[in-house]
């Protein structure tokens, strides 16, 4: 299991991925971005002054009930103030002068030169991108803006200015990384337009926001380069909707240029095309990862709310498909009772509204009851952002799920009430993620994951890294990194680069029954090996998993089951294995004499991400055996709650 990491290798694999007319709009779009930036210029149709922008009050904001997010939230705005970073693993550094061309935990710094002549992925260039990225996406100065709007406490306002300022300052158009990917610039633009609201009334406000302020000729640079540069073909994925939503969104709050009114209309057709082609009908993102679920969510909901604020209207199949997406992760969050993990995820937001540890789903699925309000969304309790946005409900709700499956998807959770338990399985059958490319899935085919009572037990390892380490990236999404069965060490589906898939496994269902808690389906990842590989999941009183592998010949088969840090091994035999977490025992027996390996922190196995950038060792699972096929097995998982 190896890609190659050359550069005109990796290109030669991407082209071949793309279709003539894609290759062919390529091409045209590189002759154009040879003359892009060239005597750019802009003209403001509408005087800032002359428009009538209300300062937010406060005075509606219940600081009681809210005391315990407001006090979050004012640490981490504290923090900030301090240039104290707070993800991918970099909690404690401090960056006393921000550099924005710096990935401060890898102390490297990338030139400051033409941003199209710069390779981004190249980690000896310009360090893991993702660090630089993120921090010139500017959730923090969001953070920043609502602390001055709380708190009106000046200091908060002057921060956000400077830091605006210097971003300006030393990121000249065209210039630098962060001018070399479009999905970028349209994070930060949402940043700057929240910014922009909570910051009315300060005293620094027209510092930043004057008719004269080059703030307008950036804004006016980061618009017009997503409309140039967005993405387009095998690349059309997150990313496009990220885009438009940036350029909705701001073109919106700030009509201020000739292009304005037409960037916005092109802008919510491709984003009304976009959900259409990114969701199956049941809602479920078609990327096939959780974390993307909720990022381009976020985006469709943002661009809801700001059209709606504007007496705009989005056509009756976008807001289907908006309230079909949020049922999905309302109910996914429900059922599963924590957010489920299935490929790849980073954490990233379209925006920061609440401190970083602050219940994100609930937010949304809050903001959401308020323009459906007829339906039930899961939400614990009511939010901060949901109140700065004016979009807070009267009283949280947290709807009852039973299993559910997304047929459409292949996506299935099951659950069952054992002695004071609710033990929920998730299980994935379904499409390999979208487009050609398919850059965010995983070769986890009938993999499934296991939490009781919200306590993991089987996980998904996670994410990682994307460009940075190219063997863990290719361990977190081969198929022997999740609860599946790999055979003769082999992906199920072939990886030909960081994001590029090659060969896919194609998963069909045979039957999913609610009542009975019973999934059956099959795959075709191994037919080039002449095995099929087919799996039924069953939960009653157990958990039975039953496989069969057909075809000819002699294979090495590796049923991996991977635990949860948290999770303690209490006896291990060849026969059975007892684990725990807190107060759940469960016991894992197999029917056939497998043998038993177990990794941890190794090249073969044993290790987990909770959070991209972060890996720490944890227990893996292997039962081996060579053997002809056709051949079966049975795993059944007894559950064991000790509570007095």
């Amino acid at each position: 299991m190896s890609f190659e990491s050359s550069s005109i290798i990796w290109k030669i694999k991407r082209i071949s991925s793309m279709s003539i007319f894609e290759l062919f709009k390529r091409i045209l779009r590189t002759l154009e971005l040879r003359l892009f930036g060239i005597n750019i210029s802009y003209k403001l149709v509408d005087s800032f002054d002359s428009l009538d922008l209300p300062i937010l009050n406060s005075s509606s904001l219940n600081i009681n009930e809210y005391q315990l997010s407001i006090q979050k939230l004012l640490i981490e705005a504290d923090s900030y103030l301090a240039h104290k970073w707070h993800y991918f693993g970099s909690e404690g550094i401090i960056e006393e002068n921000i550099n924005w061309h710096f990935d401060f935990i890898n102390k490297k710094t990338a030139p400051k030169k033409y941003a199209f002549s710069i390779n981004h992925r190249e980690f000896d260039l310009v360090g893991n991108i993702k660090v630089t990225w993120e921090k010139n996406r500017h959730h923090h100065l969001t953070i920043l803006s609502i602390a001055f709007f709380i708190t009106k406490d000046e200091k908060y306002a002057r921060e956000v200015v400077d830091q605006i300022k210097d971003w300006i300052k030393e990121n000249p158009f065209l210039i630098g990384v962060n001018w070399t990917h479009p999905l970028e610039n349209a994070i930060r633009l949402i940043s700057w337009v929240y910014c922009e609201k909570f910051l009315r009334g300060s005293t620094y406000y027209n510092e930043l926001f004057n008719n004269e302020s080059t703030f307008w000729e950036s804004v006016y640079e980061h618009q017009k380069f997503i409309r140039k540069t967005y993405s387009i073909g095998s690349s059309a994925n997150n990313h496009l909707i990220g885009e438009m939503a940036g350029l909705i969104i701001s073109s919106m709050h700030w009509p201020y240029f000739s292009e304005s009114k037409k960037w916005l209309k092109f802008s919510k057709q491709k984003l009304e095309k976009e959900i259409v082609k990114q969701s199956f009908h049941s809602g479920v993102n078609k990327e096939m990862a959780f974390s993307y679920q909720v990022f381009v969510f976020e985006f469709y909901l943002l661009a809801y709310i700001e059209t709606t604020n504007h007496n705009i209207s989005f056509g009756n199949i976008f807001t289907n498909l908006l309230f079909n997406n949020a049922r999905v992760i309302s109910e996914m969050t429900k059922i599963n009772q924590c957010i489920p993990r299935y490929g790849d995820g980073d954490e990233g937001m379209a925006i920061q509204l609440q401190d970083l540890e602050g219940d994100r789903i609930s937010w949304l699925m809050e903001i959401t009851k308020s323009f459906y309000p007829d339906s039930s969304f899961n939400f614990k309790s009511k939010t901060l952002p949901a109140v700065l946005l004016g979009y807070s409900t009267s009283e949280p709700e947290e709807i009852i799920m039973e299993s559910i499956g997304y047929e459409d998807a292949g996506l299935f959770v099951i659950n069952q009430s054992l002695q004071g338990m609710v033990v929920s399985c998730l299980f994935k059958a379904g499409q390999f993620g979208y487009g050609s490319i398919a850059a965010h899935s995983h070769a986890d085919s009938l993999s499934f994951t296991l939490y009781v009572n919200g306590i993991p037990f089987f996980i998904d390892p996670g994410t990682f890294c994307y460009h940075t380490d190219l063997a863990y990236r290719q361990y977190f999404r081969s198929t022997k990194a999740h609860n599946t069965l790999g055979i003769n060490n082999t992906d199920q589906s072939e990886q030909l680069g960081p994001f590029l898939w090659g060969k896919k496994a194609k998963t069909y269902v045979k039957s999913f029954s609610k009542a009975k808690n019973l999934i059956q389906a099959y795959h075709t990842g191994y037919k080039n090996i002449h095995a099929i590989h087919s799996r039924e999941i069953e939960l009653s009183d157990q958990l039975i998993i039953r496989d069969e592998i057909t075809g000819k010949g002699h294979f090495l088969l590796d049923f991996r089951f991977h635990l949860h840090p948290d999770v303690q091994v209490l006896d291990k035999t060849q026969e059975k294995v007892r684990i725990k977490n807190k107060n759940i025992e469960i016991v894992i027996s197999q029917e056939f004499d497998y043998k038993l390996h177990a990794f941890s922190g190794s090249e073969e196995g044993g290790w987990y991400s909770p959070q991209f950038n972060v890996k720490v060792p944890t227990t893996t699972f292997s039962y081996q055996k060579r053997i002809s096929l056709p051949t079966k097995q049975i795993f059944s998982i007894d559950f064991k709650n000790n509570t007095k």
